[in-house]
């Protein structure tokens, strides 16, 4: 279990810190949470081959990935070639320049990413917690913020994490009703399916200011609502994987809450001089 902690606590905060000062953050942000999936899936399921875990996940995102192409492909030739002009009229983001490689603050912030990652291990160990590879892509996905919001006062990392916790319960809640008043029929849970990512992705692109909430609405439905198979779902499974998501969130805030101290503490340390 040591040599697992050590692993998820380099790996995810290396991954972490290079999606926070690169060009390429999302790059850097899916090699880390694949890596993640892939060593704490092996980790819960020590008897299954490892290689076929990994290729069940490419397996999983490429075929994620090119429904997502396809999608988007249709789009860009119907309803996005109609807005074209309105598109134009609004012109496109500022690129934020990213400053160069080396940042303090991102370090600081990357490090607490790792321990928390590497208190995964400890958890399986000693609580035998299920779904926690989906504390892993909580924590790596709560730690991905805008590289100017480290040297702010605005704490984007806990705003986050609250706007997570309400986006997650809201969507499990749904999705579990939607799966129990389905019968288990799969043309019903494909269009609650439907209907959930439309509500999330709806309050993702609005101007509530919480954009975030429906972001992780429609990841906890999708991760409650879509079965490992549609000919036998499972509530369990999906509320498993939940508690994994939410579990992610309990990991992560101690440590934060612990640098926060240090960081106040050093601060009055000269003062006590």
């Amino acid at each position: 279990m040591f040599r697992l902690s050590v692993a998820l606590a380099c790996v995810g905060a290396v991954t972490l810190y290079l999606a926070l000062v690169s060009r390429r953050s999302y790059a850097w942000l899916f090699t880390g949470l694949t890596f993640v999936m892939v060593l704490v899936d092996g980790m819960e399921h020590p008897g299954e081959s490892l290689t076929a875990l990994a290729w069940s996940r490419f397996i999983e995102v490429f075929i994620g990935t090119a429904a997502c192409v396809f999608v988007s492909a249709i789009s860009t030739a119907t309803v996005r070639r109609a807005l074209a002009a309105t598109q134009s009229k609004a012109g496109k983001a500022a690129i934020v320049p990213r400053g160069g490689w080396w940042h303090a603050d991102a370090i600081v912030h990357a490090v607490q990413g790792g321990l928390a990652l590497a208190l995964i291990p400890l958890a399986w160990q000693y609580l035998h917690i299920e779904g926690l590879s989906q504390s892993g892509v909580t924590i790596m996905a709560v730690m991905m913020v805008p590289l100017a919001s480290l040297t702010s006062r605005a704490n984007q990392t806990t705003r986050k994490l609250a706007h997570r916790f309400a986006g997650c319960a809201a969507g499990g809640l749904l999705a579990s009703g939607i799966l129990v008043a389905s019968h288990q029929l799969p043309i019903v849970m494909v269009l609650g399916i439907c209907t959930g990512v439309i509500v999330g992705r709806h309050v993702e692109n609005g101007n509530l200011g919480i954009g975030y909430v429906g972001t992780q609405f429609a990841l906890a439905f999708l991760v409650v609502l879509v079965p490992d198979s549609y000919a036998n779902p499972d509530l369990a499974v999906g509320l498993t994987r939940l508690v994994g998501v939410l579990f992610g969130m309990l990991l992560l805030e101690p440590v934060r809450w612990l640098f926060r101290a240090c960081a106040r503490q050093s601060l009055r340390w000269p003062s006590s001089g």
